[in-house]
């Protein structure tokens, strides 16, 4: 449940904050600026799934694979709500953040349940 949380609160703010500091004119792309966490939560959060199914790999993994899931989810999704090719590139934004989150759910990772 953590890594929903992290995933899906963090992922989308590091996500517009990365593409604002880069290109400062974010604000035309994202319409309303808040339109950031409708179109990207979704991707974070199936990152968030895949992050939690490979609990048992190590770190290294789990970053790349959530990179890799990130860029891939939040591209394509990016394309089809802009209705172009060119909006792929956004995907690139989301990989450092996918990346801190699944290190940062790692580090949070507890047992399943505590012994009595």
């Amino acid at each position: 449940m953590r890594q929903f949380l992290i995933f899906g609160s963090l992922g989308p703010a590091a996500t517009y904050l990365s593409i604002d500091l880069v290109t400062r004119t974010a604000a035309r792309w994202w319409w309303p600026q808040p339109s950031i966490y409708v179109i990207v939560l979704v991707p974070f959060l199936l990152t968030a799934f895949i992050d939690r199914a490979l609990k048992n790999a190590r770190v290294w993994e789990r970053l790349i694979v959530a990179g890799i899931t990130a860029f891939l989810a939040s591209g394509l999704t990016c394309a089809l709500v802009y209705q172009g090719l060119g909006a792929w590139i956004f995907g690139f934004y989301a990989v450092l953040p996918a990346a801190a989150c699944s290190l940062l759910a790692t580090a949070t990772d507890t047992a399943e349940s505590t012994p009595i």
